[in-house]
């Protein structure tokens, strides 16, 4: 039973880490390719060219210096399919994603 017990739990600790693991993994190509200049920040311009959307930028640019890091944008990006709050991307909000970031998705640039 206890041998049971942990497989269960381990299944279950493996597929969370996945969860959330993939997000990132996914949006971090989306990020360096914007970053045109490679500073390590999206400026206004680059922004521009890889999602023409002034308002989000602003509001996932948490320090207000005018550029999204790659820490504000991961995590901007990981909030915006975060519908219901919960801190973690349920299989609804995933596809979601990967409907975005695939071709002819808002994302494919």
């Amino acid at each position: 039973m206890k041998t049971k017990l942990q497989t269960v739990l381990g299944g279950i600790a493996l597929a969370s880490t996945v969860a959330i693991a993939a997000p990132a993994f996914a949006d971090d190509d989306l990020f360096h390719d914007w970053d045109a200049d490679s500073s390590g920040v999206l400026d206004y311009s680059e922004w521009d060219a890889g999602f023409d959307d002034e308002n989000l930028m602003t509001s996932w640019d948490e320090d207000g210096d005018g550029m999204v890091s790659d820490d504000e944008y991961s995590q901007g990006l990981y909030e915006s399919y975060d519908v219901d709050n919960s801190g973690d991307w349920n299989d609804e909000e995933y596809e979601l994603f990967e409907d975005d970031i695939g071709d002819g998705g808002i994302f494919d640039v």
